[in-house]
């Protein structure tokens, strides 16, 4: 089973997103609750609809950062830090 972890405006759109969607709740209501616009709201329930719970949280959470160097060996290199000026 694979586990959630959400942070506080994850767990709000996790609340409030499967209410707009069985009706207890309009879109619009459901939009200013989270703070959205109701055209969001409405692809936020479109993709609750094709992909489930795990829409609430952001799609590269997990992922690697651009800003990171792989060594030849597999292994991350860290973050780089650039200077200017």
């Amino acid at each position: 089973m694979d586990e959630l972890l959400l942070n506080p405006t994850d767990r709000k759109q996790w609340e409030v997103l499967p209410q707009a969607e069985s009706g207890r709740r309009t879109q619009r209501e459901a939009a200013k609750e989270l703070g959205l616009s109701p055209r969001w709201v409405r692809k936020l329930l479109a993709r609750l609809r094709a992909q489930g719970d795990g829409v609430v949280v952001h799609r590269l959470r997990g992922s690697r950062s651009h800003g990171e160097w792989t060594i030849p060996g597999g292994q991350a290199a860290g973050p780089v830090s650039y200077n200017i000026g």
